[in-house]
């Protein structure tokens, strides 16, 4: 048995309900790999320190170079044995993708010898394996630095904002 998931964002609100199937995965020592990335700075920090914690799961992450190269992958992959159970559709690993909003998602059971199943399997090994894919222990520092400072900067403009309403309502 073992699990692949490509997701383009991770929130802490979406690890906490899958908690408790991650640490049994991690007690029976069911490997687990994990590609998220710095796109729009929406993973979280903890969330990625909460999935690096758990020691059956290699986490790593896309960095997108530029704006205009995105990564919205949604795919979790698991198989046992030589059978596949794939999910792939609209659901990031959050609170609101996993429980509340309205997403569409197709699951495909097949054994590696299905076109798109090994299709699949192959675009997340080409991912695993770019260039543009750092581990975990390389990428988290910079990006907590960074999306730190975007957090910073957000709420500075979000304060500017609403003290720009206040100043037009005086006058």
């Amino acid at each position: 048995m073992k699990f692949f998931i490509s997701v383009a964002f991770i929130k802490l609100s979406g690890i906490t309900p899958l908690l408790m199937i991650l640490k049994e995965l991690e007690k029976k020592g069911i490997p687990g790999k994990i590609i998220t990335t710095d796109y729009q700075l929406f993973t979280e920090p903890k969330a990625l320190d909460k999935l690096a914690s758990l020691k059956n799961i290699s986490l790593k992450i896309y960095c997108c170079d530029s704006p205009k190269d995105g990564f919205h992958t949604k795919g979790y992959i698991f198989k046992k044995e030589e059978i596949y159970r794939i999910i792939v559709g609209s659901s990031n690993m959050t609170s609101s993708a996993l429980t509340t909003n309205r997403e569409w998602n197709t699951k495909i059971v097949s054994t590696e010898q299905g076109e798109y199943t090994h299709n699949v399997v192959e675009e997340f090994d080409q991912l695993w394996n770019s260039e543009q894919v750092l581990p975990f222990e390389e990428f988290i520092e910079r990006y907590t630095d960074t999306y730190t400072r975007n957090k910073v900067i957000q709420k500075t403009e979000r304060i500017k904002r609403v003290r720009q309403k206040f100043q037009s309502l005086e006058v």
